[in-house]
């Protein structure tokens, strides 16, 4: 019954697959009319959990369909029944417990009468939820796992994205029961970034419809697989309920004649009548026109190129993710139009301390921010700068100018207060702070004055990093509109006299770290030299300086994609020298540090 083990990726231990008693945190969504039985036992032998549907909802076919599972696999496997139809709900749920089902999938609302009966017979309670209350409801009523699933989900969906909805579900109810996420994941790299956000495994639709284990009308898997990443569409035109498929005639139709949908389920009645909707078909069932017929698909359908067995595709979501885990990732980047305002749009405050306090539980030995505005660096988030280890003391400040009339024009009034003062306050906080700005010269109404402002400040302030631009209209923005444009020539003037000042600056800054013991992330070798390229803390990728590594005693030297020890040796303008050093080394530089604050 279980499919050759031969290139099985190992386990993957999640809380989901402790609770499902799977190999593998991967579920497969039991889309109606789609999951039947040979789909879902190809699913579970593989090590995922295959879900049989039950969208029929009489009990002889409920019975009979657990029946055809048992007999293809011995492996775990859930029921989904369509709980928005009770009359025969215990029923239903007595079928799969005596048929050795372990998981009830209530997809619609569940029914407080069942969940007892489940647990007294060790049959899990699985709740589908678009919204944080939904997930709320779901653990008060005793359920033992969610799904929390984005509008990009195929079929009937909600109206909040998956990467959004995820964290917030997972914030909400995720220290007492497992959340998985779902919508438009469709890959190992879907399971990974569902990890990253919290969840504890995925639930995949769309993506086991392309298998050849999955039932379909004619024409179904073809639409699919030559649909793009916008060939979806949110239609009422199917059922009267908002339901994701793949667009075509009907869903364009009902775009021009809105005002001939009626609501549910009359509008099911209509589609399905009319030969368009052809619920419980296969690729059997006559007269389906693929120009019309409705194909419910989630939005990762354009990722989608080829029929995968239903086996192979759980393996190869598992090694892609994997293989992500694998590469090591040294360093993660927080970059936004404005980083320290994360989590004012979800919860009405700033919560970048929070942020950077949960990312320290990331086993990543960089976490860097950029684009941290001056007034949004609270004592709180530079508290967290400076008390979570992989947090970098690395402030990217995108000042853009000093003077205060400049700033009104650049429409940015409020940053006049970052002054000398404010940032010397955050020096005080955090004083091995590297600190990086931008600046932009030349925009329209800058005077003499204005620029010898901001001279006079560059040169009191003493940044590590600055980058300097001229202004440059852009037809449409409000500044292109501006009076008193600065001519090209004097901006680049500007720019150069700004640049010599800053050049003596940063290499007195670069030379405070001769001598120091550094890790540096290796990102090129020279084989035949053995030089290295790298960066340390002080450095962002692609903007700021590097450090040139030469190898160390004995040949020390790091593969690219490596964090080593590193002694700086020497500096210039913007670049550090340095060679590696092995722990002898170390060491001793501990002690000598030791003996001089003795």
């Amino acid at each position: 019954m279980t499919e050759p083990t031969a290139q099985r990726p190992a386990p993957v231990r999640t809380r989901v697959s402790e609770l499902l008693g799977v190999e593998y945190p991967i579920v497969q969504a039991p889309m109606g009319w789609i999951a039947r039985s040979q789909l879902a036992s190809a699913v579970s032998n593989a090590g995922g959990l295959g879900i049989i549907e039950t969208s029929s909802g009489e009990l002889d076919n409920v019975r009979d369909e657990i029946m055809r599972m048992r007999d293809l696999t011995d492996k775990p496997f859930g029921v989904d029944l369509l709980t928005a139809m009770p009359g025969s709900m215990v029923a239903q749920v007595e079928a799969i417990i005596e048929g050795g089902g372990s998981v009830f999938v209530a997809g619609l609302g569940v029914p407080a009468e069942v969940v007892d009966l489940c647990h007294a017979h060790g049959v899990l309670v699985v709740n589908m939820c678009g919204k944080v209350d939904h997930a709320r409801r779901a653990l008060d009523a005793g359920c033992d796992m969610v799904v929390a699933q984005g509008t990009e989900a195929g079929g009937h969906t909600g109206t909040v994205a998956t990467m959004p909805l995820v964290p917030q579900i997972v914030d909400a109810v995720g220290d007492r029961i497992p959340v998985v996420a779902a919508g438009g994941l469709f890959d190992g790299r879907g399971l990974a970034a569902a990890l990253a956000l919290g969840a504890d495994g995925v639930w995949m639709g769309t993506r086991f419809i392309a298998t050849p284990e999955a039932r379909g009308v004619v024409g179904y898997k073809e639409a699919m697989l030559a649909a793009q990443e916008d060939g979806t569409v949110v239609s009422r035109a199917f059922s009267g309920k908002t339901m994701r498929v793949l667009r075509n005639d009907t869903t364009r139709y009902y775009e021009e004649h809105p005002d001939e949908l009626t609501p549910f389920p009359e509008q099911l009645g209509i589609s399905m009548n009319g030969g368009f909707f052809h619920l419980g078909g296969d690729e059997r069932t006559p007269g389906v026109d693929p120009a019309r017929e409705g194909y419910p698909t989630g939005q990762g359908v354009g990722a989608i190129d080829a029929l995968v067995p239903a086996g192979e595709l759980v393996h190869r979501i598992v090694a892609e993710a994997e293989a992500l885990a694998a590469q090591g990732v040294q360093e993660l980047v927080l970059i936004s139009q404005i980083t320290t305002n994360y989590g004012l749009d979800l919860y009405g405050k700033p919560q970048l301390a929070q942020l950077l306090r949960a990312l320290g539980e990331v086993e990543i030995p960089w976490i860097r921010v950029h684009y941290a505005y001056p007034t949004g660096l609270t004592p709180e988030v530079l508290a967290a700068y400076r008390e979570v280890p992989n947090v970098l003391p690395y402030l990217d400040l995108p000042l853009q100018h000093s003077h205060p009339e400049v700033l009104r024009a650049m429409n940015r009034p409020w940053q006049a207060d970052v002054t000398g003062g404010l940032l010397s306050r955050i020096r005080e906080q955090l004083p091995d702070a590297v600190l990086r700005t931008t600046f932009i010269v030349g925009f329209p109404g800058e005077t003499e004055e204005h620029f010898q402002h901001l001279l006079d400040f560059v040169a009191e302030q003493r940044f590590d990093h600055v980058g300097v631009f001229t202004f440059s209209p852009e037809d449409g923005t409000p500044a292109a509109d501006l009076p008193n444009p600065v001519p090209a020539a004097v901006a680049q003037e500007r720019k150069d006299r700004l640049m010599a000042l800053q050049q003596p600056i940063a290499a007195e800054r670069n030379a405070c770290w001769v001598g120091r013991i550094v890790d540096v992330l290796i990102e090129q070798e020279n084989p035949s030299t053995g030089e290295m390229l790298g960066r340390c803390s002080r450095y962002a990728p692609e903007v700021d300086g590097e450090v040139r590594v030469m190898p160390g005693e004995g040949g020390l030297c790091a593969a690219p994609g490596t964090m080593v020890p590193v002694r700086i040796t020497a500096a210039d303008t913007y670049d550090l020298i340095g060679e590696v050093v092995g722990a002898k080394a170390m060491v001793e530089g501990v002690l000598a540090s030791r003996r001089t604050s003795a």
